[in-house]
């Protein structure tokens, strides 16, 4: 009889299950978009193979967007993705948090590890909105505004030398560098220094571990072809891969050691006085007197985790970039003899001389934006529509997931010319630059907050690497530039030769 009644009722849900899978269908066969392969699976295996191909996910959805136009429709086994380029809807998506908001389970995935928290649920960065995230933010973006940051440039500098020295050893030793090996540290040091105020090597070097062994786990966890590793089944069944246990307890001392630096700066009275991040994060989850320790340790790891990863990868391609484009290269040379050296900016120079050196450098500006174009560190981004809205011709439903993939916006010949070319000029114009087409950092309120700190670092250091060395694209590196979607799009292959110059 049991067995007659658990049967009955699973045939009920099977029969109810596939109802509302025909009826999703129904409700968007009216969006052009890739032939689904099968009933349950919708574009899996479609997504899967041709992300491997094209080396990135926003690639993929190029790809698509040039098939079946500015709106389509990807199913996702059975949920339904819309993406769009079309560039009213681009901007609502951006700016309306009414219309669009983050999923409430959109970073899931990096939540936690094991059972450990990682960026948890509501970080600055994980939270899907609302009165306590808007709070938040209204307090922590003073602290990333340039006019704070430029306090602690002289940490990136120093930072930078130290890297430079390191890529002058490792060409040396190895007769090449590997470039993302030597870089991967020394940001993570940038945040710990700049964003931290963290000076003992020790603890420079433990921070550094720790986060490194958190982010390979990642890179090894996001591949396109590991999809399983990352679900709560595979965790369930112990196959959520072998770097875990490990990574779950790095995290565990990362957290630990973030608990104490926040510790140390409340109880030794020092607090609001390094007017840093770390200032910020204890301020943005204090409320009534009372700190939230365990939201301010996600805050923390959220610096360390999306500044590092996103700055390094960023400055992989820039060489990369510059490798393959010589004339880029020596034109970016001279303006750094010009100003750079020609002002005589050393680590002993004053904030505001670095400062007013690095505001004269515009081709210095616009090579990194454009690396930022070509390679936008991530390639797409996912939110929930609110209320059913049109986009061009199509009716779209509240409720599904909806997608802006930035790879798209930054490749699309509708909105650049000669888009795969790398042209840091088109940059020297920034007027003919149409609005929400360049959204490395996205914009609106939900604007990455690092942005200020990555553009900073990142000018500081290559200006101090180009008034010393110059680059070469290594032998055994291919013309094209390999790259793999992970938790962000990465380089295969970062080789390349290091010479000093004059």
């Amino acid at each position: 009889m049991l067995l007659t009644v658990i049967f009955g009722a699973s045939t009920l849900y099977l029969i109810w299950w596939i109802l509302w899978i025909a009826m999703q269908h129904n409700k968007y066969d009216h969006i052009p978009g890739p032939k689904r392969a099968s009933f349950f699976l919708g574009n899996l295996k479609l997504m899967a193979t041709e992300t491997i191909k094209a080396g990135n996910l926003g690639s993929f959805f190029l790809d698509l967007t040039l098939e079946f136009g500015d709106v389509f429709v990807l199913w996702r086994a059975t949920l339904p993705t819309v993406v769009t380029c079309d560039l009213p809807a681009v901007k609502e998506y951006y700016t309306n948090l009414k219309l669009f908001k983050k999923p409430k389970q959109g970073y899931l995935n990096l939540s936690r590890i094991g059972q450990t928290s990682f960026l948890g649920n509501h970080s600055i960065l994980s939270d899907a909105g609302g009165p306590n995230w808007e709070r938040k933010k209204r307090i922590m973006d003073p602290g990333f505004k340039i006019s704070r940051l430029q306090e602690h440039i002289s940490k990136f500098y120093v930072i930078g030398e130290q890297v430079a020295d390191d890529l002058e050893k490792a060409q040396i030793e190895n007769g090449f560098v590997d470039f993302a090996k030597v870089i991967a540290p020394y940001t993570i040091h940038a945040i710990s220094s700049a964003g931290f105020s963290v000076i003992s090597d020790e603890k420079l070097k433990q921070l550094s571990d720790g986060a490194t062994v958190i982010a390979d786990h990642w890179v090894t966890q996001f591949k396109s072809s590991n999809f399983f590793s990352r679900t709560r089944l595979a965790e369930i069944l112990g196959m959520d891969g072998p770097s875990r246990p490990v990574a779950e307890k790095q995290l565990k001392y990362l957290r630990e050691l973030g608990k104490q630096l926040i510790l140390d700066r409340v109880e030794s009275g020092n607090f609001g006085k390094a007017n840093d991040a770390l200032d910020f994060i204890i301020r943005s989850n204090e409320e009534n007197g009372e700190l939230n320790m365990k939201l301010s340790v996600d805050d923390f790891m959220t610096m360390y985790e999306a500044g590092n990863v996103t700055t390094a990868t960023t400055l992989s391609f820039f060489i990369a970039q510059m490798t393959r484009n010589v004339d880029c290269l020596e034109k970016l040379i001279r303006e750094v003899d010009e100003i750079w050296v020609g002002r005589g900016i050393s680590r002993n120079s004053s904030n505001q001389d670095i400062v007013a050196a690095l505001k004269d450098m515009v081709y210095l500006d616009a090579v990194i934006n454009e690396t930022l174009r070509i390679h936008p560190p991530v390639t797409v981004g996912n939110r929930i529509l609110q209320h059913d809205m049109k986009i061009q011709n199509y009716a779209i439903p509240a409720g599904v997931a909806f997608t802006v993939s930035q790879q798209v916006m930054h490749h699309h010949p509708q909105f650049w010319k000669d888009p795969d070319i790398f042209n840091p000029d088109r940059f020297l114009h920034s007027k003919d630059i149409i609005p929400f087409t360049f959204v490395p950092f996205i914009v609106g309120p939900r604007r990455c907050l690092g942005k200020n700190f990555a553009i900073l670092e990142m000018k500081v250091f290559i200006s101090i690497w180009l008034s010393r060395l110059t680059f070469e694209k290594s032998s055994s590196s291919k013309e094209e530039i390999l790259t793999e979607q992970s938790l962000l799009v990465r380089m295969l292959d970062t080789k390349t030769i290091v010479k000093m110059r004059g």
